[in-house]
C-alpha cells in the first residue's frame, strides 16, 4: 500500500509585486501555477484528474512558484535524515 507521511512547514506572507500578501494567497496561487508549470512543460499527464500525490515535490518545488514551499522540503529532508538508522 502507499504510506502517507504528515509534512509541515511554517510559511509565511511575503509582498509580491509591491503588495503585501498572506501566506495562504501565495501558497494558493503557489500550488496552482507550479501544477500549470509542470502540465505545460509535458512533466504531467495532458488529460484526465491529477491528484496531488501525482506531483513529485522535487518537481514542484523546481517550478518558479516552488520557492514558497521551499520550508516544506526542508523540513522533509530533516525528517527523511532524523528516520535513517545509524
Amino acid at each position: 500500500g502507499v504510506e502517507q507521511r504528515p509534512r509541515r512547514a511554517r510559511i509565511y506572507g511575503s509582498t509580491l509585486r509591491g503588495v503585501p500578501r498572506p501566506a495562504i494567497e501565495l501558497t494558493t496561487a503557489a500550488g496552482v501555477t507550479g501544477a500549470l508549470e509542470l502540465l505545460v512543460s509535458d512533466q504531467l499527464p495532458a488529460k484526465g484528474f491529477i491528484g496531488q500525490e501525482q506531483i513529485r515535490l522535487a518537481d514542484f518545488l523546481a517550478t518558479r512558484a516552488g520557492h514558497y514551499y521551499a520550508d516544506l522540503a526542508n523540513s522533509t529532508m530533516s525528517a527523511a535524515m532524523a528516520s535513517v538508522p545509524n
